[in-house]
């Protein structure tokens, strides 16, 4: 059995400007540095063989914080990045919705259909999630690994490994920030055993409300 810990990156400036943060290399919030600290003291006792983020700033201190002083492998991983938004990166959500409504119409109703001019799609997302976490998990069989990611990323895989089929993308919430999902992977099956765990935080660190 090899276990993971996907873990979404903790409130970025992004989320509090509300914008479409993709490939925008945003740090941590002052909540967000909360929510490293509360992350850090949850991991501090769990068995971690080997950890992974995606190279922006916002998963790279995630990660760090969850690995603590583990002396363990830390790597960059390219393919756990978030969605690239293309001509909607850092752009206001609302301003998104109100002058490109046809793009934004796939926003919730049907993920899997949504593009951005000029950056990827969830199909695309989707297919490079299950690519990148086969991999480590092939590197790692029988190990316990972290993998510090995005809100899209994880809805991505978290779609492939709940439903097995990308046009049921928008069947779940979004795991919120600082969030820990346990995934288990055993004969050949990937098995979700705790999904969206914020209750280690106090409550004024979840913030939970729905974020991009």
């Amino acid at each position: 059995m090899t276990e993971i810990y996907l873990v979404r990156h903790v409130q970025a400036m992004g989320n509090v400007k509300r914008v479409f943060q993709g490939h925008t290399d945003e740090p941590p919030s002052p909540l967000g540095e909360k929510q490293l600290e509360a992350l850090g003291e949850y991991f501090k006792d769990k068995h971690i063989d080997a950890a992974y983020h995606s190279p922006l700033i916002r998963t790279t201190r995630t990660c760090l914080a969850c690995v603590g002083d583990k002396d363990i492998p830390v790597t960059a991983e390219p393919g756990l990045i978030e969605i690239f938004a293309g001509e909607f990166e850092n752009r206001l959500w609302t301003e998104l919705f109100a002058q490109y409504p046809e793009e934004m119409s796939h926003w919730g109703p049907d993920y899997q259909n949504f593009k951005a001019p000029g950056g990827e799609s969830f199909r695309q997302v989707y297919d490079r999630a299950i690519k990148t976490v086969n991999g480590i998990v092939s590197r790692h069989q029988g190990e316990t690994v972290l993998l510090a990611t995005h809100g899209g990323f994880s809805r991505a895989f978290l779609t492939y490994v709940m439903y097995g089929d990308i046009e049921r993308m928008s069947e779940h919430d979004w795991v919120g920030n600082a969030s820990v999902t346990r995934i288990v992977y055993e004969d050949g099956k990937y098995t979700v055993t705790d999904y969206d765990c914020r209750d280690f935080m106090p409550e004024e660190l979840q913030n939970r409300y729905k974020t991009k």
